[in-house]
């Protein structure tokens, strides 16, 4: 499936309503069929195609390319941009993903003509997520470097948060094409701008990041120290502990430490919520740390642990690493015919994924499978040349990177004062700002004066118009008369349902994780992603499970839970109140309320009295 972008979904302006998906398509069909105005007809198309998103891609398409038209006809080119968007996302096949670069690039093209800049920065992300994915990184750095210029002051929650994330995808770029100082900056950025902002969810990864940096860069003591940074701020029962754990083993491993190695490797696969990717790097963190001690056998076990797991996993990297690591066991066990086909089979891998960074892998697959060939036919010596140059090699490295990271050490003391600076700057503009918001708003208020004295003045012409008014007033009721019975539709359903209603929150589901933990729903407060898993919050606890916030879309029932953010779903019967951009629950904590969600949250929550 192509991804669809960092910001993508929050800023298309889907209303999605209280019943179920199909339930809202249909209606939304049956209205397109009395509409005779083509804008109303463009926005239910449009509405129709987004709700289609991710359950039909080929009807979606359809809507889609409908609402284009209309667009089209009608130039308006501030809907014209949004369809682009629609058609892209409903391109679903690998395959055609240069197809939805293209609308992507089209939809750009509208909104800088126009001058639209959030929906230029909405682009410009998007495309740079696109070509990462391509692995163009060259036109995803371009993408990504546009769409933070059009960043000036940071007013907004939602543009701290964009400013921090390209932030982190530049720094994975630069890594990935190996210009690994540029890649610090970026990452000590980030670190800076969390701090000032008060950020510590996404804190710990750029730690987690630096940590690996570091360690490629050969300085494990930085490494070591960044990990330790991260650990202070996760707390012990989250799961994301074990990959600042593996991080810290590795970086003891490097240094020789191999006694403390193992002992984190071991901590992280005790812990009660080690996820698949974090089980998988501590096997072969284990298996490497016993073929540095020369038990191979070991090594050779706790990589046929991994195997299984990150073929399950279906991630080329890890497996990768681990047939690296039966390879080299495999050398150490002297079975060098089956070392040397493990170790072919890990460079047919990186032939076929060449999506993925494999530069540390392919020397060391290179490296035992030199010594592998050799020593199959008996050539002692030149294996003990190959381990000169390995050596001499690896001191040279170090070396370098350690002169490269003193330097960008005192380059980032330097910036962290500058950055003070810039702070005190940026907080008197806010100030500044503020007070011509404040002025700009007495002024409104004394032309909305002069305009209800003008309005009064006039109001004697409104007579000229009374046959219009009559006609208006006939159009009116008609329309009430509409709303009424559709309201008395939805209290006849709701009557029907209320007797359900607390047989439904009685049930119960059961989450996918590894103690496979049943709740029923009245106890669930509220869910909210975190990258590839969602936390469920309760009374009692918190619960991890490694799924998509969009499986638990579909699972709960929506009479009971309503999807408030990109990255939230509550209980309905758990919310006290709600602002303009934010939700606030029973338990006191309040919960960012999506630009997008605004008006489904708004219409769902007014039936419920809040206390």
């Amino acid at each position: 499936m192509i991804s669809r972008g960092i910001i993508l979904v929050t800023f298309l302006g889907v209303s999605i309503p209280l019943f179920s998906q199909t339930h809202a398509v249909d209606s939304m069909r049956r209205l397109v069929a009395t509409l005779s105005d083509p804008f109303a007809k463009m926005e239910q198309y449009y509405r129709i195609g987004a709700n289609l998103y991710e359950v039909d891609f080929d009807k979606g398409a359809l809507y889609a390319d409908s609402a284009h038209s209309v667009a089209l006809q009608l130039n308006r080119k501030d809907w014209l941009w949004k369809t682009f968007v629609l058609k892209a996302l409903m391109i679903d096949d690998p395959g055609r993903r240069d197809e939805a670069i293209g609308f992507h690039e089209q939809g750009l093209k509208v909104v800088r003509e126009i001058g639209f800049e959030e929906g230029i920065r909405i682009q410009l992300v998007n495309l740079g997520g696109m070509y990462q994915e391509k692995g163009d990184l060259n036109k995803a750095l371009d993408y990504y470097r546009q769409a933070r210029q059009t960043l000036t002051i940071d007013s907004t929650p939602k543009l701290k948060e964009t400013r921090i994330t390209l932030h982190k995808n530049i720094g994975q770029i630069l890594k990935d094409k190996n210009q690994l100082e540029e890649a610090v900056k970026e990452y000590l950025e980030g670190v800076s701008l969390c701090k000032k902002y008060g950020t510590t969810r996404r804190l710990w990864g750029f730690y987690n990041d630096l940590a690996n940096l570091y360690g490629r860069m050969g300085d494990q003591k930085a490494k070591i120290q960044y990990c330790r940074e991260g650990l202070k701020i996760v707390p012990p029962n989250n799961v994301f502990i074990t990959t600042l754990w593996n991080n810290l083993a590795n970086g003891f491993m490097h240094l020789s430490q191999l006694d403390s190695a193992a002992w984190y490797y071991q901590k992280t696969l005790q812990h009660p919520k080690v996820s698949k990717p974090s089980q998988i790097a501590a096997y072969n963190g284990l298996a490497q740390v016993r073929n540095l001690e020369g038990k191979h056998q070991e090594a050779f076990d706790w990589a046929t642990k991994a195997l299984p797991l990150a073929i399950e996993n279906e991630d080329p990297m890890e497996v990768v690493k681990t047939l690296t690591k039966l390879g080299r066991s495999l050398v150490g066990l002297k079975k060098y015919p089956e070392a040397i086909e493990v170790l072919m089979k890990a460079k047919d891998i990186i032939k076929e994924n060449r999506n993925y960074s494999f530069l540390e892998e392919k020397s060391i697959i290179d490296f035992y499978l030199a010594r592998a060939q050799l020593l199959e036919k008996g050539d002692e010596g030149t294996t003990e040349l190959i381990d000169d140059f390995s050596k001499a090699r690896d001191s040279l490295f170090n070396q370098n990177m350690a002169n490269t990271i003193e330097r960008y050490r005192i380059q980032y003391e330097t910036r962290q004062k500058e950055d003070s600076l810039r702070i005190l700057q940026n907080e008197n503009v806010i100030h500044q700002l503020k007070n011509r918001q404040n002025r700009q708003l007495l002024s409104g208020m004394a032309l909305i004066t002069l305009l209800l004295a003008a309005i009064l003045g006039l109001t004697w012409r409104n007579l000229r118009y009374a046959r219009r008014e009559k006609v208006f007033l006939a159009d009116k009721y008609e329309e009430l008369k509409l709303a009424n019975e559709n309201l008395l539709n939805k209290v006849t359903e709701a009557g029907s349902n209320g007797h359900s209603q607390q047989a439904l929150r009685e049930q119960t589901i059961t989450l996918t994780n590894k103690e496979k933990t049943k709740l029923q729903l009245k106890e669930i407060i509220y869910l909210e992603a975190q990258g590839n898993a969602v936390i469920i919050h309760t009374p009692d606890a918190e619960y991890w499970d490694w799924q998509r916030l969009k499986h638990y879309k579909k699972l709960l029932p929506p009479s009971l839970f309503v999807q408030i953010h990109r990255s939230f779903i509550v209980n309905r019967h758990e919310v006290r109140g709600y602002t303009a951009n934010r939700v606030i629950m029973k338990t006191g904590e309040e919960l960012s309320l999506g630009g997008s969600f605004q008006q489904q949250v708004q219409a769902q929550l007014r039936e419920e009295s809040f206390a």
